[in-house]
């Protein structure tokens, strides 16, 4: 949890600071601290980023207790993990056109980790190709 933003993300690659040492974009973590692609992006530079993990959750609305932290010890908005495609509410398409408006031309991957998704690991893997494909048609 020690780059969970851009700005961490971005202040990690300039210390580390070797041409092999690349970033990674996760649409869940994206959520969680009310982020984009597009920003992202921006902050860390394409060049930087070489894998997305494109995955979907139900993103809620902060408790009391963790408005009431300090941004330096927020976790972000609370989620359900990473879940199918189809069931939960963050905006995939947008961050699939938001990847290629910016030439992303690296890796991304699906993220569906949960074990009630493991008995119709198929199913949920075709829906999130199906959504996907869809989206580059």
């Amino acid at each position: 949890l020690f780059m969970s933003t851009a700005e961490q993300q971005r202040e990690v690659l300039e210390l580390v600071d070797h041409p092999n040492f690349k970033l990674m974009l996760d649409t869940v973590q994206l959520a969680q601290f009310d982020d984009s692609v597009a920003r992202d992006i921006r902050i860390l530079g394409l060049e930087n980023i070489r894998h997305v993990h494109l995955g979907n959750t139900v993103l809620r609305e902060k408790t009391v207790g963790e408005k009431s932290l300090p941004g330096v010890y927020s976790l972000g908005r609370s989620v359900c993990g990473h879940i199918g495609f189809r069931e939960g509410n963050l905006p995939l398409l947008q961050n699939l056109q938001e990847l290629a408006e910016a030439g992303y031309q690296e890796y991304v991957t699906i993220e569906i980790c949960q074990k009630a998704y493991w008995l119709e690991a198929d199913r949920y893997a075709r829906e999130a190709w199906e959504l996907i494909w869809g989206a580059l048609a």
